[in-house]
């Protein structure tokens, strides 16, 4: 009788159970709460003020230009103290006609260009925003941001370097020896125009999120010419062949600060080279006649960091090379020609005196007849001679 009464209670329990369930399907459930984002963050470009001719042109953020056009740029957004909530996400275009979407394939970026928005919790405190491209130039695909480091620990700065290569060219090895000598230099297919663009604003200051940007050149570029001009001390019966160029004595790298802009220089051993396609003959005129200067490195194949140069002293003792003095490397300009008078292969010196201006060319004129030759010293004074030597004339 005992076991009969626990196998009924157990059955109540049991049905209990399953009434329960039952009634739990019916419950309705409450719907899920939608998620808010930000307004949709996007970017318009703007075209800087600059006047320096480099390797974009004019239009080179803009709609209508098929040829040079920027492609790709990074960009790092920070909200007052808090973390980056944008951090060196690429934006990239895929035609010169096309508008600026977040590059989700690009290393840097994290995020879906779809779920890109303002901050949601703080329309109006200002985000400080760097942008920065160094040579994305179109090709429809998203080119490397390449030379320069992450930012660093201070937002809004970072380390720029020019790209170099080593390789063989003809050059002076040494007391009239010419022949092959391995050198690094400055990569000049390889240079890229440098350009950032910074800005500080709130979601609420923006028309519907979008933020303006503008971007300027944080290079100067540097042209060379040549002219052979004389007076009455000077030779004008001389002719010369100009084959090559060299520029010593320049930094080559350095650390930007949106801030503070350009320190911390360095890599002044490396040069500037240039082989001439086609020599250039060249003939000494006389004094008045105004020789136009023939182009020997045009605006926006040499592109600088910002310096100002410590020039070579021309009047060094002949024993001493150009630019191995104690401390940093003097600036000069050397020129490899030949005399077309005397047959000789000749490398002659000037010394460069400039300071380089973000986004300005600087050009520089060289007078042939003022070179130096650091192994030439017909008057034994111990001082490196200028190349071509006064006209022999008869005493009154």
């Amino acid at each position: 009788m005992k076991k009969l009464l626990v196998l009924s209670a157990l059955a109540a329990v049991s049905t209990a159970f399953v009434a329960c369930s039952s009634n739990d399907d019916l419950v309705q459930q409450a719907p899920e709460v939608p998620q808010t984002k930000g307004t949709p963050f996007s970017v318009s470009i703007q075209n800087g003020t600059d006047t320096r001719a480099t390797l974009y042109n004019a239009d080179a953020w803009n709609k209508t230009n098929t040829t040079t056009w920027v492609n790709a740029f990074k960009l790092y957004g920070k909200q007052a103290s808090n973390d980056p909530w944008m951090n060196n996400v690429v934006f990239a275009r895929s035609a010169y006609n096309a508008d600026w979407v977040a590059d989700r394939s690009a290393a840097e970026a994290t995020i879906n260009p779809a779920d890109l928005t303002w901050p949601v919790a703080d329309k109006t405190t200002p985000t400080s925003f760097y942008a920065i491209t160094d040579g994305a130039i179109g090709t429809g695909t998203t080119a490397a941001i390449a030379g320069v480091s992450e930012w660093m620990s201070t937002p809004g700065s970072f380390t720029y370097t020019q790209p170099t290569t080593t390789d063989e060219f003809e050059w002076d090895s040494g007391n009239y020896t010419f022949e092959n000598v391995t050198d690094s230099h400055v990569s000049t297919a390889s240079l890229t125009d440098l350009m950032v663009a910074t800005t500080t604003k709130a979601e609420s200051e923006t028309t519907g999120g979008v933020l303006p940007l503008n971007f300027k050149h944080l290079l100067a570029g540097l042209s060379i010419q040549v002219k052979f001009e004389s007076d009455d001390a000077l030779d004008v019966a001389s002719t010369a062949t100009i084959y090559a160029v060299m520029v010593r004595g320049l930094y080559t790298s350095g650390t930007y600060s949106f801030a503070t802009g350009w320190s911390n220089h360095s890599g002044d051993g490396i040069c500037y080279y240039k082989q001439l396609a086609t020599p250039i003959n060249i003939a000494a005129v006389a004094e008045g006649s105004h020789q136009v200067p023939l182009p020997l490195v045009n605006a926006g194949e040499w592109l600088v960091i910002p310096q100002t140069t410590t020039p070579w002293d021309e009047t060094t003792d002949k024993t001493t090379f150009p630019g191995l003095k104690s401390g940093r490397q003097m600036a000069y300009v050397a020129l490899y020609i030949t005399d077309n008078v005397t047959g000789d292969d000749l490398v002659v010196y000037y010394p460069l005196n400039t300071t380089f201006n973000a986004s300005k060319n600087r050009t520089i004129t060289i007078e042939l007849s003022l070179g130096r030759d650091i192994w030439l010293d017909t008057n034994n004074d111990g001082k490196a001679d200028y190349q071509f030597e006064p006209s022999q004339t008869d005493a009154n």
